[in-house]
């Protein structure tokens, strides 16, 4: 499969009550050695579902978190950090330098996904899918 293909596949399990629609902006950065995902908009959709994977690993997500309650508006997320109103399944994974992730964010009715290289420097490379 390719990477375009998971992308798609990733996308649709993350999401799917929402009808695989893609149309959330996911900002990757890097502040102070820590990966921070966030929703850059005017108005930010508030994000009730988040979910990282390594892209060589399609079944197993190395942080996933949702909404407890669904009245919590988050649009900034800090790898490993779990924002109150939210609830972690599992333990975050350390992100491993030079590994490829895809985050997916999700809401009703919306869903984004980015690609993203943690850099032994701290930095953050955001490198497109190969197709």
């Amino acid at each position: 499969m390719t990477r375009a293909g998971l992308a798609a596949l990733l996308l649709c399990a993350a999401a799917p009550l929402t009808g695989c629609q893609s149309d959330i902006a996911v900002a990757v950065t890097s502040r102070q050695g820590l990966v921070e995902f966030s929703v850059p908009a005017t108005r930010p959709p508030c994000i009730d579902r988040l979910t990282v994977y390594a892209v060589s690993d399609r079944k197993n997500p190395v942080w996933l978190i949702d909404s407890a309650d669904r009245t919590t508006c988050v649009s900034h997320f800090q790898y490993a950090r779990v924002p109150a109103g939210f609830t972690q399944r599992g333990s975050a994974a350390p992100l491993a330098d030079g590994q490829l992730y895809l985050v997916a964010v999700g809401r009703p009715g919306a869903t984004g996904i980015s690609f993203f290289q943690p850099g032994t420097d701290g930095s953050i490379t955001r490198e497109a899918p190969e197709g």
